[in-house]
């Protein structure tokens, strides 16, 4: 299902020009499902986060990746030839970086939390074990007229048990405005936590009472085609 949360129409006043933006976070909760087994339970910190891959897709229809890495005792960023997606401090409260130094315009960016030992803490529902609150994305600034779209994919359950506030993407869509121009930039905020074992992210096995659906569903199957083939 993608639920929509809440969509926001911000308007910034810089240099006597009136910028103004809107932001609509989504949650697709049919996508593919992850566990891990336990979170850090302190703060997460832009240098805690290597390994997470960014990925950038133009309007032109090209794409360019990039994988994060620490620039400082706090700090981190995933930077390619064309983007660069940096944030420094607690993600909490600190501020992520997107700019475009690309030629073409940027369609939507994509984050895979996971591969950097990192989750998306959304803050909504309950508080999974060690995750304290969580904070979804909102953008502080965007420096153009812009429709952004942010969602959240792919839930982590915590020790087999889904408390609904972790994600393992976020998708950082701008098409609805035609795209995030060159030489643009947008900063936001979007908590995350850290697994307590690295690589300790792995695919979800489906809850019991969903595998005795799918289990009397294929039963009742084997017996109406056996029906048909007594007739």
């Amino acid at each position: 299902m993608l639920k929509k949360l809440f969509l926001t129409s911000c308007a910034v006043l810089l240099a006597g020009n009136a910028l103004a933006y809107t932001v609509s976070v989504n949650y697709n909760n049919s996508a593919p499902a992850w566990n891990t087994s336990a979170l850090t339970g302190y703060m997460t910190t832009g240098a805690m986060m290597d390994g997470m891959t960014v990925q950038t897709t133009f309007l032109d229809g090209s794409q360019q990746s990039a994988v994060w890495a620490d620039t400082g005792a706090a700090s981190g960023a995933a930077t390619a030839s064309g983007f660069q997606l940096r944030e420094s401090g607690d993600t909490w409260s600190g501020l992520w970086y997107f700019s475009n130094y690309a030629t073409s315009g940027v369609a939507s960016i994509l984050i895979d939390a996971g591969a950097g030992n990192t989750v998306f803490d959304t803050g909504i529902n309950a508080d999974s074990p060690g995750s304290a609150g969580g904070r979804a994305f909102n953008v502080n600034n965007a420096s153009s007229i812009l429709a952004i779209t942010a969602t959240y994919s792919g839930q982590v359950y915590v020790n087999d048990i889904l408390y609904g506030d972790l994600y393992r993407y976020l998708k950082i869509d701008f098409t609805n405005t035609g795209g995030f121009a060159t030489g643009n930039s947008l900063s936001y905020i979007s908590d995350t936590d850290n697994l307590l074992y690295a690589g300790d992210i792995t695919p979800a096995v489906p809850e019991p009472s969903t595998m005795l659906l799918f289990g009397s569903g294929l039963a009742g199957l084997v017996l109406w085609r056996r029906k048909k083939q007594a007739k």
